[in-house]
């Protein structure tokens, strides 16, 4: 998902360019909102700001199991107004820098689905 060259990325239009707790600044493109998960996540169209928290201030991030290159943010029903307990944001990172692009979001009722099955590379620290 990564958008390959400096060409290409500069020719995208970002939402928004946000920092999480590892370090690494996260963008999310309009292709990316309009063209995946407004149309797939239908849910999610009035929770943009919830995927901005989500990776602003997660309560877990995990690797991903299907790709090397991806992280797994998670953020609790408390922190947003929400029918479902967590807000699950998928962002690729690409090899070379601490630069990632979210490549979809959804509601989950529960922390799981698609995470390597090992400690979290991040933890909000009142939850240690």
């Amino acid at each position: 998902m990564m958008s390959g060259t400096d060409d290409q990325s500069s020719q995208l239009k970002w939402m928004f360019e946000i920092s999480d707790p590892l370090g690494y600044t996260v963008r999310l493109s309009e292709d990316v909102w309009y063209g995946h998960i407004t149309e797939n996540h239908t849910d999610m169209t009035k929770e943009f700001d919830t995927i901005k928290l989500t990776i602003e201030d997660p309560c877990l991030v995990y690797s991903s199991s299907d790709y090397d290159n991806r992280n797994v943010y998670f953020r609790d029903r408390k922190a947003y107004n929400s029918s479902l307990k967590y807000c699950k944001v998928i962002v690729e990172y690409d090899g070379s820098s601490k630069n990632g692009e979210v490549v979809s979001a959804f509601k989950r009722k529960k922390i799981g689905g698609n995470i390597k099955d090992e400690a979290p590379k991040y933890t909000r620290p009142e939850l240690r």
